[in-house]
């Protein structure tokens, strides 16, 4: 098995191509995408920092669906998406920290 390094913490949440589109339709599911992105079993980082992004994200849309902000935040997921689909970068802000430091140990 080849580990792989990463210089940076950005990098290690990178998503490799062939996983982009499942981690794409998890943000578009918001909670239930994260969840099936976890039973899937992949044993990958990256795939499990943003399946619990997905889920927080999504908790958030469906507490705040009375109001705007929740499609706001569901518009922000599909967004967040694409960056990943696109092989870009996605955390969201102060919801990724809180991953890193309690969900990702």
């Amino acid at each position: 098995m080849r580990v792989r390094r990463f210089t940076t913490m950005a990098e290690a949440y990178l998503i490799p191509e062939e996983n982009r589109l499942i981690v794409f339709i998890g943000y578009i599911l918001t909670w239930l995408g994260g969840v099936i992105i976890l039973l899937m079993g992949k044993d990958d980082r990256a795939m499990k920092f943003h399946a619990f992004q997905a889920i927080i994200l999504g908790i958030i849309v469906v507490v705040t669906a009375w109001f705007c902000v929740g499609f706001l935040v569901w518009l922000y997921m599909i967004y967040g998406g694409f960056l990943v689909y696109s092989g870009k970068e996605f955390r969201a802000p102060i919801i990724a920290d809180f991953i890193d430091s309690s969900l990702m140990k």
